[in-house]
C-alpha cells in the first residue's frame, strides 16, 4: 500500500460528495447553528493508486483551522495520521499555531486519536 496525500480539486468534488454521503449521510454538517457543506471546502485526500481511502476538510479561519470531517475508509491504516499532519504542516506553513477539532463527548477513538497526537481536551 502507497497512500499519496494530496490537496482537494475542484474535478474531485464528484468523489468528496460521494464519500460524504456515505459516512455522513449528507455533505451539509450543522455547526454551530448553520449548515457547512463540507464539499466545498479545502482538504486533503488519501489516495492509494488512485482510489480514494481517506479524505480530511477544514473549516480556514484567520487565526486558526477547524477540522470538519476526518474519514478513513482502511480504520487503523494510518491514514487518519497522514491526513492530519498534511494538514498540520499546511497549517504550520501558513504562520497558524493552532487547528482545532470537534467531536461527540461518546466518540472515544476520536478523543484517543486526536490526543496521542498532541491535541488537548479543551471543553466537554
Amino acid at each position: 500500500m502507497s497512500i499519496q496525500v494530496r490537496a482537494i480539486e475542484p474535478e474531485d468534488r464528484e468523489q468528496v460528495v460521494e464519500l460524504l454521503v456515505n459516512r455522513w449521510t449528507s455533505p451539509e454538517q450543522l455547526l454551530d447553528g448553520e449548515m457547512v457543506d463540507a464539499s466545498r471546502l479545502p482538504g486533503y485526500l488519501a489516495l492509494d493508486e488512485g482510489r480514494l481511502v481517506g479524505m480530511i476538510t477544514l473549516i480556514k479561519r484567520e487565526q486558526e483551522w477547524e477540522i470538519l470531517t476526518l474519514d478513513s475508509l482502511q480504520r487503523w491504516g494510518g491514514i487518519g495520521t497522514l491526513l492530519l499532519d498534511a494538514s498540520v504542516d499546511a497549517a504550520r506553513q501558513e504562520g497558524l499555531g493552532r487547528i482545532m477539532v470537534r467531536t461527540s463527548n461518546d466518540n472515544l477513538d476520536a478523543f484517543r486519536f486526536y490526543q496521542r497526537r498532541g491535541f488537548r481536551l479543551e471543553k466537554v
